[in-house]
């Protein structure tokens, strides 16, 4: 698979995996009554008399299969996000600003990922972009 591939479906895995995860979280702590088998006989007093099954409910699951039936789900988004993380580490790219200048040539994707990533989370305003001088007094640039 390729790496936009993964990328693409990387949030989909991880949001599914998610909800199966704690649905069967609610299962284990509120649904006990599948897990459990109840049987409930009356045995009379006189002799030779035959034991009654007068109440009977069965094992629904076991907490095997419950897990067999997850395993999956979340196999899947763990292989998506190694192969995205591995992906990044072995691919290569160019870092290219807005004024199309090549800030690095070459360098590891994960770097240009992390650059990615800082400038969103730093809000860093490209060339030309807004820029925050003004409305704080200091001298344009």
């Amino acid at each position: 698979m390729k790496l936009h591939e993964l990328l693409a479906i990387e949030s989909n895995l991880e949001t599914q995996a998610a909800k199966v995860r704690s649905d069967l979280a609610n299962t284990f702590e509120k649904k006990r009554h599948l897990f459990e088998e109840k049987r409930t006989t009356f045995t009379p007093n006189s002799e030779g008399a035959q034991q009654v099954t007068e109440n009977q409910s069965d094992l629904q699951t076991t907490v095997k299969k419950e897990l067999a039936w997850v395993r999956p789900h979340i196999a899947k988004s763990w292989y998506a996000s190694y192969r995205v993380s591995e992906s990044n580490t072995v691919a290569r790219a160019d870092i290219i600003l807005e004024d199309d200048a090549v800030h690095r040539h070459g360098g590891p994707g994960d770097d240009v990922a992390g650059v990615a990533e800082a400038a969103r989370r730093d809000h860093v305003p490209g060339p030309g972009g807004p820029d925050a001088r003004p409305r704080q007094g200091l001298p344009a640039r």
